[in-house]
């Protein structure tokens, strides 16, 4: 591919100030032409191509690079490709391939680095020395270069004979698989030969992975410290001859071969553990079969993976993931209720993402009670854990009841952003996850629904917003959603194709807790929307039942809503107590102007939970009219499943011709609840279970019809024995 210079220059204006930068082949036809010419110091960048030469550097401090890197920037050797005989920078982004008798020579003058090379099919013969590598002195780094088919009794070979001081070396990021290494110092030669007779050497590998049954490290005659932290060794193994084995130190390593004897094993060590790698690119295996074990579990001092999960063993990451942290609560926090879901699971390793194995350190009975799902629930039976085996989606949602906190990780893949799902209409209760990394406001989560046509009741572990009215109503300040919430969503059809919309990102509403009541959260609620005159506002406002709160708010402007946690509250009427701290002594309102979700037409004075609603609003504002007029046809009962009468409530909102009918599941007329003129508003019709002769009907499935103006909505409803 054409590259313009142009493009060259840009490059590399920005890479070297004070140096003089010469181009391979623009300026010079080979690299050797280049080297012979350059002055100390200067920088020669090679473009794409094949070269086949056999480089000696003998002008110092040079930095030799290609300019993209090592795939297509290829030296072609004979004997060697490159040999150094003068202290040289760096040598960056070359393959070399095809020397008969090692591909990198260094003499008695230093190589600092090298760094982003391939070695490949390079030989070297006799029993010693490296088919890629061969060095009579230290670099100070060998870093992200790939060893690969190389021949010879070691592939790196680095002796320090006669020299004396300290030398500080470090292998890291290389990648060492299927060398043929045959030496006759090691058991089979090794991937690495470290030969140190006099000097003080206190060299380290990090993050490199060797792959292959003769791999592995080699150290001779060894004085001095080596560190060996977060490789991987895929049948490969470390040999040692002569030197102090204490002085060679083991960290969060993994070996497939058991634990060798004598060396110092620290921290983080897995022997005897496959590593599960790639076989061509070595990077770590997660598929539908397999999860490596070097996956997230390396050394915590270094840095994270580029996708942010700690460092993994070994020279190359697993594919990009994330890991979300889990807090549940113990009862001392919302009462040991957390709503939530999970958009982050791993989807990939078979069952991973089953309900006993996301939740292992979860499911212990002095930590659970239960976990409820919008179709089943998982809770300890005396035996065994109850819908363990339910695969866990990254769009549901779930309550938690805790007894103990605990807090866990969850390796996986975040869900799409765009991923639509169904939520089912007819009133019906759809639990589903927030997974969307932004936090936003209610209205532009939802905004292609905001508009109350369909989607009218959304209903947070905190908070809820409930559309009638012709009107959201909620709480004083715009609620949020964020990342692993959970939300149940009603809405009038089905929706087939819902999506988050991914509006501005916003600060997570944070609710102040009540100082003054208190009470027991519960698994659910009933939200109770309060009107107050602002020259007037309290404090905080309870709901009781009985004298027992049942739900509390910190009052914030005008529009109040309190959860009403009605699950286990005692039947009985509804009272309201305002608190106003210093200001005034607390008032216990037993009347008030109000209405209800199953008849929001009609104004009532009090409300009770006898009445399974959606919503109750209470208007305390003076002179106050809560009639409100339906926005559209509605149509539920309650109780379902009943026996022997069940309340049928419905809203129309115009004038016209009401039918109300009960059919049996063969969609035979049962019974004629209603049959005439109906002014617009909300009424209630009651079902004794009987037919239109009066005779008590069998046990089962049944439908009611409300037909008004065209429109026809049609319920089922469980008659029990």
């Amino acid at each position: 591919m054409k590259k313009t210079i142009l493009i060259i220059v840009l490059l590399i204006s920005v890479q070297i100030i004070s140096a003089t930068t010469y181009l391979v082949p623009t300026q010079f036809s080979t690299i050797q032409g280049a080297v012979d010419s350059v002055s100390t110091g200067d920088v020669i960048v090679v473009l794409d191509g094949t070269y086949y030469e056999n480089i000696t550097i003998n002008t110092l401090n040079l930095t030799i690079k290609s300019l993209f890197g090592p795939e297509d920037c290829i030296i072609d050797g004979g004997t060697h490709c490159i040999t150094v005989n003068v202290a040289t920078e760096r040598i960056e982004g070359f393959t070399f391939t095809d020397a008969s008798n090692t591909a990198l020579y260094v003499g008695t003058n230093q190589l600092s680095e090298l760094s982003n090379c391939i070695f490949e099919d390079n030989e070297r013969s006799g029993s010693y020395g490296g088919s890629a590598i061969m060095s009579s002195i230290p670099f100070d780094e060998i870093s992200d270069c790939i060893f690969t088919e190389n021949d010879g009794p070691f592939t790196v070979y680095i002796f320090r004979d006669n020299l004396s001081g300290t030398f500080n070396e470090l292998f890291k990021n290389n990648i060492f698989i299927d060398n043929t290494n045959d030496g006759t110092m090691a058991d089979s030669g090794r991937d690495i030969c470290l030969y140190n007779s006099s000097l003080n050497y206190t060299g380290g590998f990090e993050s490199n992975t060797f792959k292959g049954s003769s791999g592995g490290i080699f150290f001779w005659a060894l004085y001095g410290d080596v560190d060996i932290t977060n490789c991987a060794f895929d049948e490969a193994e470390i040999d040692d001859d002569i030197g102090d084995q204490e002085d060679i130190t083991i960290n969060y390593s993994c070996f497939s071969e058991s634990e060798f004897y004598g060396y110092n094993w620290g921290s983080g060590n897995l022997t005897s553990t496959d590593p599960e790698l790639n076989s061509t690119t070595c990077q770590p295996l997660w598929n539908s079969s397999v999860k490596s074990p070097c996956i997230d579990v390396g050394d915590p001092s270094l840095s994270d993976d580029n996708d942010g999960t700690p460092p993994d063993i070994g020279a190359v990451s697993a594919v990009s993931h994330r890991i979300d942290e889990v807090e549940l609560p113990d009862t001392s926090t919302n009462n040991g209720w957390k709503w939530m879901s999970f958009p982050a699971l791993d989807n990939v390793l078979d069952d991973a993402d089953v309900a006993e194995n996301v939740l292992d350190d979860v499911l212990n009975v002095s930590i659970l009670d239960t976990l409820y799902s919008e179709i089943y629930e998982i809770y300890w039976t005396g035996s065994a854990w109850s819908h363990d085996y339910e695969q866990f989606s990254r769009t549901e949602g779930f309550k938690f009841l805790m007894l103990d906190d605990i807090t866990f990780d969850i390796p996986g893949f975040k869900e799409n952003d765009y991923t639509t799902i169904a939520l089912t209409g007819n009133d019906e209760e759809n639990w589903i996850g927030y997974w969307l990394e932004d936090t936003q406001d209610v209205s532009d989560a939802f905004e292609d629904y905001w508009d109350g046509s369909n989607v009218y009741s959304i209903q947070h572990q905190l908070w809820s917003a409930t559309y009638f009215g012709g009107q959201w109503w909620g709480t004083a300040k715009e609620p949020t959603l964020s990342y692993g919430d959970m939300f149940i969503v009603k809405c009038d059809t089905t929706i087939s194709d819902f999506e988050w919309n991914n509006g501005a990102p916003t600060t997570k509403t944070v609710f102040p807790d009540p100082e003054y009541f208190s009470y027991s959260e519960q698994a659910d609620y009933i939200p109770v929307y309060v009107e107050i005159d602002e020259n007037n506002l309290p404090q905080e406002i309870g709901v009781f039942v009985n004298d027992v709160c049942i739900g509390a708010r910190v009052v914030e402007d005008t529009i109040t809503q309190i959860n009403a946690y009605t699950t286990s509250a005692p039947l009985g009427e509804v009272e309201l107590e305002l608190y106003y701290g210093r200001r005034s002594e607390n008032k216990r309102l037993s009347k008030y102007n109000c209405l209800t979700s199953s008849n929001p037409n009609a104004i009532l004075n009090q409300l009770s939970t006898e009445n399974n609603d959606n919503f109750w609003y209470v208007d305390l504002r003076e002179g106050s009219s809560v009639v409100q007029t339906p926005e559209k046809v509605r149509l539920n009962n309650y109780p379902n499943p009943f026996n022997p009468s069940t309340t049928i409530s419905y809203s129309v909102p115009n004038d016209g011709f009401i039918e109300l009918s009960v059919y049996n599941i063969k969609g035979q007329l049962v019974k004629t609840l209603v049959n005439e003129d109906h002014s617009s508003g909300s009424y209630q019709a009651v079902w004794n279970g009987k037919d239109n002769s009066n005779k008590n009907v069998s046990t089962g499935i049944y439908f009611y019809k409300l037909s008004t103006n065209g429109q026809t909505l049609t319920k089922k409803m469980l008659l029990l024995e």
